[in-house]
């Protein structure tokens, strides 16, 4: 497994109401569009729409995975196509006061002159959610 830069979006709890809906919708673009699930503990053929409600659900929940739960009970993470990295993936972390949404693509592909789209998605989920970070 390579190593992975992360950009970190962190959100207050009280913002969770159709907040993986408004995250996803604001971070597609031309340039970063859905490409599927990351087969890990769920169907590989999961629609968007699957994924968000699935997702929806769990943090309506309020749902942390323990540490002796099976895997297939967590939050689904998607994968995008971001020319030119071969991985983008977006993950969901449910804190106690926060939730977060984690961009990961590979550390050894991403430099200044193609991290473009990726500070896009940033500047269009900082302007149009109650984002508290972006790291």
């Amino acid at each position: 497994m390579p190593a992975y830069i992360t950009v970190a979006f962190e959100f207050p709890k009280n913002s969770k109401l159709e907040l993986v809906r408004r995250f996803y919708g604001h971070f597609v673009s031309e340039s970063v569009s859905f490409s599927g699930v990351f087969e890990w503990g769920c169907s590989p053929d999961l629609s968007m729409e699957q994924i968000i409600e699935w997702n929806q659900q769990k943090l309506n929940e309020d749902f942390k995975l323990g540490y002796d739960e099976d895997v297939s009970n967590d939050y689904r993470q998607v994968l995008f196509s971001v020319p030119p990295f071969t991985e983008c993936r977006v993950f969901i972390l449910n804190g106690s006061e926060w939730v977060s949404f984690h961009c990961i693509v590979p550390e050894c592909e991403i430099d200044h002159s193609n991290c473009a789209p990726l500070l896009a998605a940033a500047g269009r989920v900082w302007a149009n959610l109650p984002v508290q970070i972006i790291d």
